[in-house]
């Protein structure tokens, strides 16, 4: 059957999408009958959801559909048989049920059926309308043949033939197409909880990222619109020297370096069907390296790879899952007598929640099936599919048509898969108002988005909107206000902007505000962890002033990962002062907030440029390791200028991660460092001053020093910097303890700041010297915390903090 093409335009190319029939896998579960168990099962499953949730056309003309079951002559289903067209790039395998599915057009076919084991059948069928065919297959003897081992064992001849045959077969495949149907399945054995199918179809090219064209989709309704489950995404192939899943990059048995990695042990040799087939076991050599362990099966005459059944080794790690059993296999078929391509692979994975400390004994079963069932080998592909991004959804796939999904004639689904989407639906349509709103928030961003809320001392409660209205298709309005509570003052913000589109980004607009903002400089610690501290902790991170006046600016995009900005400011700076001492912290004691510390009064007129840096943070990962990233600012400010100031005061950051065993592992060992400075010269005013940054609530920040208390050390020039090594959990796998995965983490951070203006000398203490203080981490507590046993010598000072493992 040829690719026939219907053109679509996507995000500015033409993207060639072709005729898809969807062929499924499927898993037989029980269902249950017992109400009580049942709702057990959909809470708990929902309770796995919001934990996760909250990190072609079709051408109808003459085709038909070939379907029916592969049995062996006992009338035991056979799954994973092949049904392949002779002469063709096309055919499809069994599923658990031993069941098939496969479109063809109008016409004569030569098909085989076959399964290793027993003898194929082969069928000569005419096809003019839907056809349906149970195949019974009969099993063959299977002779073993002596295994007979003499120096090395005979499977690393094998494997290096196998190699040989690899290396030929790739420089005959310079690119593919293929049609692929995926289904993703999540939930306990009588009840599922996610369900997700599509069918893309695949553009391969040597050297260069396969390209997955989504043509159409269905998914369970507690599942967001914009969120796809099933995807292709890193095609499995275990010819590929690297297999790249689920955030790790494993190296494949039949990698170049294979020998370097694995031992392989000739288990058996068998014959079927006058062919001989070697069963090879495969082990990792190391647990430090993302590796597999199962067997494979090579057959003798072609030295093709038949079939794998491997499982990830120890290394392998899902935050908050513990796995009894995950495993990938993969089976191959040969196509117009010369390409052996992947017919399928599937993922299965029994699973136990374990979050935060809590685990749930109710085992989770994933599934994900992938079936290519149409190839062809070395086609054309246009340039504009080249340029399309490596995953791309038509039109088509946007929404679900119930009556355009019939036609398409989907591979069968099991009962329990084929009711769930009608069951997940009424259990929605049933849940709590307060539990749909969790598993629905996306729905919900928008407004939530807009609400603009926060406590300290100077406000205390503050109450506000923030929103963006696009005018025209380059004119935007941002505005924001809100009211503070405890100093009865409402704060407004409005910034109209022009956005155009030359060869980089630049953005022309004027801020005008009426605010409060915060101080020191180079404090970084997010609003909504301030409003925790001073609400729960008794502590306000921030000082705060008060300004009213305008801001024009111009700022430019040269590249997707570098923002500049130029503006100028004119701005009346005034002290605030402190207004609410509540926090839940002082109930019952006579604790109070410290006071708001009164800034420098005047009208402030500077120039100030800003840059920020981001490296592109890697897309196809669960839990993305942090962007490298520089900022740095300059602001300029004289009586030249109408102000009241004058001084120049420059600062600067940088952070980067410096891999030290690859990227192959989800979470990979590296050497972080950080560094950042800030120079001042003039008179400086209290509101532009620094300080050694310092942990909220004993949260720290990446760059924060642990033994430090809030604005203990400040001036108007400073230096700080931090080196940590995070071996991850490399140590213990050395050492072969292989249940515990826990980070292990070794910092230094060494700080400085001091004061040119004599008039800050009484507001601000310096460090008289270098400070410094040395830290233990351990990370990945409940897959989620990570702790640091910190010292400081020039203090004797103990502190433990905590913050994100990862």
């Amino acid at each position: 059957m040829a690719f026939g093409y219907a053109q679509y335009y996507i995000v500015g190319h033409i993207a060639l999408a072709s005729n898809t029939i969807p062929i499924t896998h499927n898993r037989k579960l029980k269902l249950n009958l017992y109400p009580d168990k049942e709702m057990f099962n959909w809470i708990f499953i929902y309770a796995v959801i919001i934990c996760f949730l909250m990190p072609h056309a079709i051408a109808q003309n003459n085709t038909f559909l070939l379907s029916g079951t592969v049995t062996d002559s006992k009338n035991v289903p056979l799954p994973s048989a092949t049904i392949r067209i002779a002469g063709s790039m096309m055919g499809t395998v069994c599923d658990r049920e031993g069941n098939y599915h496969l479109s063809v057009t109008v016409g004569s076919y030569k098909i085989i059926f076959s399964y290793i084991g027993y003898e194929p059948v082969t069928l000569h069928i005419t096809i003019s309308s839907d056809t349906t065919i149970t195949v019974h297959l009969k099993q063959t003897e299977i002779r073993m043949q002596e295994i007979v081992v003499v120096g090395e064992d005979p499977a690393l001849s094998i494997i290096r033939d196998a190699l040989d045959r690899k290396k030929r077969q790739q420089k005959l495949i310079q690119t593919y197409k293929a049609r692929v149907y995926t289904k993703d399945t999540f939930g306990t054995d009588t009840a599922l909880g996610l369900i997700s199918e599509a069918y893309s179809d695949l553009y391969w090219q040597k050297n260069d990222s396969t390209r997955e064209v989504v043509v159409y989709r269905r998914q369970s309704s507690n599942l967001p619109k914009e969120f796809q489950f099933a995807l292709v995404r890193n095609f499995v192939n275990f010819y590929d020297d690297s297999i790249r899943h689920w955030g790790y990059t494993f190296i494949s048995p039949l990698a170049d370096s294979t020998f370097r990695y694995y031992d392989f042990i000739l288990r058996r040799t068998f014959i079927d069907r006058q062919q001989r087939f070697f069963e090879i076991e495969v082990a990792p050599k190391t647990q430090t390296q993302p590796l597999f362990s199962g067997k494979i099966t090579i057959a003798d005459s072609s030295f093709a790879l038949m079939q794998v059944t491997l499982a990830p080794n120890n290394i392998f790690h899902i935050p908050f899952f513990e796995f009894k059993k995950f495993e990938f296999s993969q089976q191959y078929s040969l196509y117009d007598d010369q390409y052996w391509f992947p017919l399928e692979y599937r993922i299965s994975a029994e699973m136990y929640l374990n979050y935060m400390l809590l685990k749930i004994n109710q085992p989770m079963y994933y599934n994900k099936s992938v079936i290519c069932y149409e190839y062809i080998a070395n086609a054309e592909i246009d340039d504009s599919i080249a340029a399309i991004p490596s995953l791309t959804m038509l039109p088509s796939a946007q929404s679900y048509d119930t009556t355009q999904w019939t036609n398409i004639k989907v591979f069968p689904l099991n009962p329990l898969e084929s009711n769930s989407y009608s069951i997940i639906e009424e259990k929605m349509k049933r849940m709590p108002p307060l539990l749909k709103m969790l598993t629905n928030l996306n729905e919900y961003k928008p407004y939530l988005d807009m609400a603009d809320v926060r406590y300290n001392r100077v406000e205390g409660l503050f109450l506000g909107v923030k929103t963006s209205v696009d005018l025209f298709s380059v004119a935007r309005i941002h505005a924001a206000a809100g009211f503070g509570i405890a100093d009865e003052q409402e704060k407004i913000s409005l910034q109209p902007e022009i956005t155009l589109h030359p060869p980089i980004l630049l953005r022309f607009g004027v801020e005008f505000f009426r605010d409060i903002t915060s101080f020191p400089l180079n404090y970084s610690a997010r609003e909504f962890l301030t409003t925790l501290s001073a609400l729960f902790d008794g502590e306000d991170y921030y000082n705060y002033f008060g300004r009213r006046g305008y801001a024009p600016y111009i700022s430019a995009e040269v590249f997707p990962s570098l923002k500049t900005k130029f503006q100028f400011i004119s701005a009346r700076e005034y002290s605030m002062f402190k207004h609410s001492d509540f926090s839940l912290a002082f109930i019952g004691t006579k604790k109070r907030f410290r006071k708001n510390p009164p800034v420098n009064d005047g009208q402030m007129r500077s120039f100030r440029f800003t840059a920020e840096w981001k490296n592109k943070v890697q897309e196809d990962v669960f839990f993305p390791e942090p962007s490298d990233s520089w900022e740095m600012f300059v602001e300029h400010t004289s009586k030249d200028l109408g102000s009241e100031f004058q001084f120049t005061s420059v600062y600067s950051e940088v952070s980067v991660r410096i891999p030290t065993m690859g990227t192959a592992m989800l979470f990979y060992p590296y050497i972080g460092i950080a560094a950042s400075a800030g120079y001042s010269d003039g008179e400086i005013p209290l509101q532009r001053s620094f300080a050694l940054q310092s942990a909220v609530m004993n949260i720290a920040a990446a760059h924060s020093f642990r033994t430090v208390s809030a604005h203990e050390f400040s001036g108007d020039n400073f230096y700080a910097a931090a080196v940590e090594y995070n071996f991850r959990n490399i140590p213990l796998l050395y050492l072969d303890i292989t249940d515990w995965s826990i980070d292990i983490i070794l910092r230094a951070a060494a700080g400085n700041v001091w004061t040119k203006t004599a008039g800050l000398r009484s507001f601000v203490h310096s460090t008289n010297g270098t400070y410094s203080e040395y830290t233990l981490g351990l990370g990945r507590f409940a897959d989620v915390f990570r702790f640091d046993f910190s010292y400081a010598p020039e203090s004797s000072r103990f502190a433990v903090s905590v913050l994100g493992s990862y």
